[in-house]
């Protein structure tokens, strides 16, 4: 029986060298290294006014959604398309333009805001962000696996700090740039989200992301705490795992 190579397939897509900025040579690397590197881009690159840091990752990132973008319009122009998980994609999207869809999601939300406001003691609390956190809805709480730091091939549940609606915590100080004009702004969209939702109170969201700021603050600093499961019990055994 005689063996035959396989045919070789040439890969749509080569893989390139990566694009390394421009060094600025009128700088030493020795007296500062970091500009040496990122001068040239630092010239031209600008902050976007919703951003509170821009970098190259997210310039890459950009640059991604806006292709996605372009792959979704061309999907959406088709009548029909042959390739199966295309035409998944192609669906999805084009459920989300019809009105019945939405109403669908108001219901949910509405479903969900009723569900906090009958919230009673801690258990609850954790049962109804454990729901979201399931969904992978953002939080104050974030829930995911992680690398162990200690076995680098095993992965570990984390229990992180969540996020805030802001970018940092600066601007629940007024820190940030435009003071507290941009809460006063964020306010005011919640109220408008709230009216478009039919959804009376949720401007005051602002107020309690504002004062648990500090809070989280100091906890995204603290240092990671290993623990095996019943550890974790042990300390926090109000938080209903199941």
């Amino acid at each position: 029986m005689a063996r035959t190579r396989k045919k070789y397939i040439k890969p749509r897509h080569q893989s390139r060298k990566l694009a390394v900025p421009p060094l600025d040579t009128n700088i030493r690397p020795g007296n500062d290294f970091y500009m040496y590197v990122n001068k040239k881009w630092i010239r031209h690159a600008s902050l976007p006014e919703y951003e509170s840091s821009f970098g190259v990752s997210e310039e890459i990132e950009d640059k991604i959604r806006a292709q996605l973008l372009d792959a979704v319009r061309g999907l959406l122009a088709k009548e029909e398309e042959p390739n199966p998980q295309l035409n998944l994609i192609r669906t999805y999207f084009h459920s989300g333009l019809h009105a019945n869809f939405h109403n669908d999601h108001f219901k949910t939300f509405r479903r969900m805001m009723t569900s906090f406001g009958c919230m009673k003691g801690p258990a609850e609390v954790a049962t109804e962000l454990g729901s979201l956190v399931a969904m992978s809805i953002p939080t104050l709480l974030s829930v995911r696996l992680a690398r162990d730091i200690e076995n680098p091939d095993d992965n570990v549940l984390s229990i992180d700090v969540g996020y805030l609606s802001l970018p940092n915590t600066s601007y629940y100080k007024g820190d940030a740039p435009g003071k507290l004009e941009i809460l006063r702004a964020f306010e005011q969209l919640m109220g408008a989200m709230g009216q478009h939702l039919e959804y009376d109170g949720l401007d005051r969201i602002v107020a309690m992301e504002s004062h648990v700021a500090t809070i989280y603050e100091k906890a995204n600093s603290d240092e990671p705490t290993m623990m095996s499961g019943n550890q974790l019990r042990q300390r926090f055994g109000k938080i209903p795992y199941a």
